[in-house]
């Protein structure tokens, strides 16, 4: 599949989601009530859960829904909410807090995150690919109101439908968000091991659709913004990277161990794992050329050659899927829930590198 066919899909899958959330907002807005529940501090709260909170029961069918009965009662929580879209304003990055709006590298990564919750108590995030479940209070130690989103269904964009049909696969994973104030919440992945945030993960900030965010405004460590364009970005997707044609140079350009094109699964457990294994090098690559380099443009530029590695590992294994799914004459949703498995484990893979590009331009 070319490059031009990936991006048509991830658009239209975009748009396709968009439309359903800005209906299921227009739907809602009436009840909307933004009463100020949120208590923002300077600390952040993504460690402080305790506990798993009581399950609730919620309707399945709020995407159906048109119209509210009179008499409906709204799930808790929706209140604070739901009837509005909410887009990812600021990440959490070495306990310090980051406006994306500060920088282009980071406000591209995160253009496309939006969350909408309905009054029946189900929400829908909009990722790499859309997630829908339920959401209900959690309880903590008081501090924050919080709750907790249980993802139960994964989306897809059908082409032949022209509408998002639920995937047999994708990650459900569960969330915990944290009010912050009348605007903003943290949402970061919850692990139900431990009733806590989970480690290592780096929270976001949603706030409304086209308001201002006072946390934000409050806590945030100013960094330079970044002219550069989206060719010297460090968070450049796999679907634009590896264009050079160079494949002798590649990272992953040898990755054609025997049995890695017999299964979809084979071929994602070792494209994983070459770009697993390929981070600690690029690692030491990029403070090594990143030291005493003050220029965020610079800066970019280097971080984005160590992520264009791990790109071209990603592109090299969904081009063999693709042949997979030409040679078996499989579906192209087959093929497309299996490479947006190993986008997914690209995107998480190549968070440590931006990581250290988050932590070189706070520093400069």
């Amino acid at each position: 599949m070319t490059k031009m066919k990936r991006k048509a899909f991830q658009l239209l899958s975009i748009c396709a989601v968009l439309m359903f959330l800005l209906s299921a907002c227009g739907n809602n807005t009436a009840d909307k009530n933004t009463a100020s529940s949120g208590r923002p501090t300077a600390d952040s709260p993504n460690s402080e859960a305790e506990g798993i909170g009581d399950n609730t029961s919620f309707s399945e069918n709020s995407q159906d829904a048109q119209a509210e009965p009179a008499d409906q009662v709204n799930a808790e929580g929706y209140d604070l909410l739901g009837g509005q879209l909410w887009e990812v304003s600021g990440v959490l990055v070495r306990n310090k807090v980051v406006d994306i709006h500060d920088n282009k590298d980071l406000e591209s990564l995160y253009r496309a995150n939006y969350l909408n919750f309905d009054s029946d108590g189900r929400f829908i995030y909009l990722d790499i690919f859309p997630k829908g479940g339920t959401y209900e209070p959690y309880e903590t130690d008081g501090k924050y109101d919080c709750f907790l989103l249980k993802t139960d269904k994964t989306y897809q964009y059908d082409a032949d439908k022209n509408e998002l049909v639920e995937s047999e696969s994708g990650t459900k994973k569960p969330y915990i968000i944290y009010i912050l104030d009348d605007n903003t919440f943290e949402f970061v992945e919850f692990d139900s091991i431990t009733g806590k945030a989970k480690a290592n993960e780096i929270p976001l900030f949603f706030v409304k659709s086209h308001e201002e965010s006072p946390y934000i405004q409050d806590h945030k460590t100013e960094i330079a913004n970044n002219s550069s364009n989206g060719a010297n970005s460090p968070v450049s997707s796999a679907n634009s990277a590896g264009s050079s044609g160079n494949g002798a140079n590649s990272t992953g350009s040898s990755a054609n161990s025997a049995g890695s094109s017999n299964s979809y699964q084979s071929i994602l457990d070792t494209y994983t794992e070459k770009m697993e294994n390929a981070v600690p090098g690029l690692l030491s690559e990029y403070y090594s050329e990143a030291s005493g380099v003050s220029d965020i443009e610079k800066l970019a530029e280097i971080s984005n050659a160590k992520v264009g590695k791990l790109a071209e590992i990603c592109n090299e294994g969904v081009g063999k899927m693709a042949e997979l799914m030409n040679s078996r004459g499989d579906s192209y949703s087959t093929y497309e829930d299996w490479a947006g498995k190993l986008m997914d484990n690209y995107s998480e893979i190549s968070q440590e590198i931006l990581d250290a590009y988050l932590d070189s331009a706070m520093s400069s």
